[in-house]
């Protein structure tokens, strides 16, 4: 007892072990724009504009170019920006 029988587990067993977590703020779309009412959470954590959205590599403190990926999800969902 006390110890884990997986051959190969994918948990922290430790404080060693665990990994900080990645800021996943306005990584992906506000489900809200899509409904009627819209997002006026001031403290939503969603994008709420292909400017806002930031890559998933940002959210590990990189500092990657999320320009091309905004324009194609813009084109996608056919958001505008404010």
């Amino acid at each position: 007892h006390g110890q884990c029988t997986r051959k190969a587990c994918r948990f922290g067993h430790g404080v060693a072990e665990l990994r900080p977590r990645p800021n996943l703020e306005k990584t992906r779309m506000c489900h809200s724009l899509t409904g009627p009412a819209g997002c006026y959470d001031p403290s939503c954590n969603f994008a709420h504009s292909a400017h806002e959205l930031r890559g998933v590599t940002d959210s590990f403190g990189g500092h990657g170019n999320t320009a091309q990926m905004a324009g194609h999800l813009e084109q996608s969902m056919q958001i505008t920006s404010p």
